[in-house]
C-alpha cells in the first residue's frame, strides 16, 4: 500500500523531558515523509524544544495544565477551540506518540482519514485508531526512545538515530556566558549542573539530597554548583538557596534554547 500524506499532526503531550525523548521519533517522522507539512502538538513550554530540534514546520502549543486544573467551564470552551483548530487545518494523517484518551479522541476529531496511535493498556482508546497495521502494545521494560519509535513501526521508517540533538544558538550560548560572567563563574572551577525539579512531586528527590551532592562535588571534586530551575520550582529555588553552598550558582530564568546552551556548555 502506497501511503503518502502531506498534512500530518503529531500529537505528543508528554512532560519536557518526555518531549526530549520523543525527538528521535519525530525526526524519522520527518525523514520518512519529507514532502509533507509536519504539525506537533506539544505542552506550551515543550513548543520551544520541538522548535530548536527543527523537525516540524509549526508546533501547536496547548496549556495541558490549565485545561486540567483550571475552571471546568473555562477548559471545555478551550478544549472545543482546539478541536475547531485542528479540523480547520485538514489533516490527512495523525500519529499519537503518547496516546491517551483525551488526545486519541482530539487525533479522531480531526477528520484526519489515517490515525496511528500508541497502544497502551487501560489508557489509550485503540479502537479509534485506524491505521492498517497496528504498532506493538507499549512495553514499559524498553526505554522511552525506543518505545516511541515503536509507535511508528507500522510506517517502516527504518534505522534512525536514537539520540536526541538539539542544535544551540549564539545568542542563547552568549546569553547564559554572559549569566555565568556576573555570577563570576565558570573560569576558576569545572561547572556541574543540578536540576533538582519533577514533572510531579511523587518522582522528586529530597531537596536535602541534592543539596548534599552539591556540598561534595564542591568539596571533593572542587566543582561549582549550577543550580537549574523553572517556573514550577520557585519555592524549591527559595529552600535550596538555604541548604545549598553559598557559592552555588542558580539560573531560574533560563528560556528553554537558553537552558540546552548551559547544557551544552
Amino acid at each position: 500500500m502506497k501511503f503518502d500524506p502531506r498534512n500530518i499532526l503529531v500529537i505528543d503531550f508528554g512532560q519536557l523531558g518526555d518531549v526530549v525523548l520523543s525527538l528521535p521519533a519525530l525526526a524519522a517522522i520527518r525523514q520518512k515523509f519529507p514532502r509533507a507539512r509536519v504539525t506537533v502538538a506539544v505542552g506550551g513550554a515543550a513548543a520551544a524544544i520541538v522548535e530548536l530540534a527543527g523537525v516540524a514546520d509549526e508546533t501547536l502549543a496547548v496549556d495541558r495544565v490549565g485545561l486540567r486544573d483550571g475552571p471546568k467551564h473555562l477548559s471545555v470552551w478551550q478544549i472545543g477551540k482546539l478541536v475547531m483548530e485542528v479540523r480547520r487545518r485538514k489533516f490527512d494523517f495523525v500519529i499519537d506518540l503518547h496516546s491517551l484518551s483525551e488526545t486519541n479522541l482530539l487525533g479522531f476529531l480531526s477528520g484526519a482519514s489515517r490515525r496511528l496511535y500508541a497502544r497502551r493498556p487501560t489508557r489509550s482508546l485503540d479502537y479509534l485508531a485506524n491505521f492498517p497495521v497496528r504498532p506493538p502494545v507499549e512495553d514499559r521494560s524498553k526505554h522511552a526512545i525506543e518505545r516511541y519509535l515503536d509507535v511508528l513501526a507500522p510506517l517502516k521508517v527504518g534505522d534512525v538515530s536514537r539520540t536526541p540533538r538539539l542544535p544551540v544558538r549564539e545568542d542563547d550560548s552568549r546569553a547564559v556566558e554572559e549569566l555565568l560572567r556576573k555570577a563570576k563563574a565558570g573560569h576558576d572551577a569545572p561547572l556541574v549542573g543540578i536540576f533538582p525539579g519533577a514533572g510531579h512531586p511523587s518522582r522528586r528527590w529530597p531537596v536535602e539530597r541534592f543539596a548534599e551532592l552539591a556540598r561534595m562535588l564542591e568539596h571533593n571534586d572542587s566543582m561549582r554548583v549550577v543550580l537549574f530551575a523553572g517556573p514550577e520550582e520557585r519555592a524549591l529555588v527559595r529552600e535550596a538557596r538555604s541548604k545549598f553552598p553559598p557559592s552555588t550558582v542558580v539560573l531560574d530564568r533560563l528560556t528553554i534554547p537558553q537552558l540546552a546552551a548551559a547544557a551544552a556548555r
